[in-house]
């Protein structure tokens, strides 16, 4: 399901498993694989070692780096915030 926003489109994977991609603002190439209802698995292609877990929540979302990855997470976020890093 596309989530469209002034900064772009990202196109949530509708079933388990399946994979999305949408660049952030920084040229970043982030990776969606979904993991169940509005869940999914975050990947950044220039950087193996970052793995986080985003859940969708209407317009917002959580996103909390795995164990041991020391990276940016949140909640509360929004759009734009998923653009920006």
């Amino acid at each position: 399901m596309p989530y469209f926003s002034r900064m772009g489109t990202i196109h949530f994977p509708s079933n388990p498993g399946d994979t999305s991609t949408y660049t952030a603002h920084s040229g970043q190439e982030v990776t969606l694989i979904n993991k169940g209802p509005d869940t999914y698995e975050v990947r950044l292609q220039n950087d193996p070692n970052y793995v986080a877990v985003l859940r969708r929540d209407g317009d917002f979302f959580d996103l909390e780096p795995a164990p041991g990855v020391a990276a940016v997470g949140g909640t509360g976020l929004d759009e734009a915030d998923l653009f920006r890093y």
